[in-house]
């Protein structure tokens, strides 16, 4: 008997020790935890759970509490507060993990929550609300894809954001049964230039078209960019043949105006473009890629007629 109850003790004790190895864990970690037991009241709360949902009193203090009371201690945290605590009640109600969901709050931080039903024992079920904030992580995030969709020497829109821009606005223009204009721009003799201006002249003469280029946008859909090496775009969803037309012999006419020397340019002693204008009206089988090619047709028309002047074509 007395071995029995030796091993009991030792049983005991191990269980204890563990029970405060978890405990020391989760009160230093950096996430918040939430236990809730099967009768639905809180069992433990750690102090980052407390901080995120400016919670102020000591963790301990929310232990014995039912977790209806808890809700209305921490809902004005949300963002939206009704539709938060209508979808806590709905986690609980069917008891299904529910992993990396993110949640807005008031305050502007971004937390990802994990909810975990864990069965005890059958028809018992305790759960743990784990909160982790990845505001600082979202913003990085949206900085680096911000920058990932901007060209390094111009600042303005890039081949890729014009890849994943492109699509969606056909969409849109077919959806709501409106005009697409596009303009594929070139610097003409752009070689030369930098053959006798050198490189750095070739920057900043890049760097000054793009901004006259984005000056040159009427609506804030409009996306303008760099395409590559001396080519730019100007994406005019809405924009009907007349007003892109219009847009693009202003692009035309104020790069000319901006006067960059360009002693070896065939057309002009100034730095000038050819443009490849296409509009039509897309349609639910509207390809992105049959409108770059009639672009650069039209730019390559353009360039064939003696360059420094804009070929417009509608697709039918």
């Amino acid at each position: 008997m007395n071995i029995l109850r030796s091993i009991a003790a030792r049983i005991r004790h191990r269980k204890h020790v563990r029970y405060s190895h978890l405990k020391t864990l989760l009160t230093v970690m950096r996430d918040g935890i939430l236990l809730v037991g099967h009768d639905g009241t809180i069992e433990y709360a750690n102090e980052t759970f407390c901080e995120q949902f400016c919670v102020d009193a000591a963790p301990e203090s929310l232990t014995g509490m039912t977790s209806g009371e808890v809700i209305a201690i921490i809902a004005a945290q949300y963002k939206d507060s009704k539709s938060a605590i209508e979808r806590i009640r709905f986690l609980v109600e069917q008891n299904v993990p529910c992993l990396g969901e993110e949640i807005a709050m008031a305050s502007g931080r971004t937390l990802l929550r994990d909810f975990i039903p864990i069965e005890l024992r059958p028809g018992k079920m305790a759960r743990v609300w784990h909160h982790r904030d990845v505001t600082a992580l979202r913003a990085a995030q949206a900085k680096l894809e911000t920058l990932s969709n901007i060209d390094g020497l111009t600042q303005i829109a890039n081949r890729r954001k014009l890849d994943d821009h492109f699509p969606r606005e056909v969409d849109r223009c077919a959806s709501e049964n409106l005009p697409l204009s596009f303009a594929m721009i070139d610097v003409d003799y752009f070689k030369k230039f930098n053959d006798r201006y050198g490189h750095l002249e070739g920057d900043d003469c890049l760097r000054r078209i793009a901004r006259t280029v984005q000056q040159c946008a009427q609506d804030p859909r409009d996306l303008i960019g760099r395409y590559g090496g001396e080519e730019f775009f100007a994406l005019l969803p809405s924009a009907d043949s007349a007003a892109a037309a219009q847009i693009a012999a202003q692009v035309r006419r104020r790069i000319h105006d901006l006067g960059i020397e360009h002693l070896d340019s065939g057309v002009s002693p100034y730095v000038t473009v050819s443009i490849g204008l296409v509009t039509l009206q897309p349609g639910p089988r509207t390809s992105t890629n049959d409108i770059l090619k009639a672009a650069d047709a039209a730019l390559y028309e353009a360039k064939g007629q003696g360059r420094n002047r804009v070929c417009a074509r509608e697709l039918l």
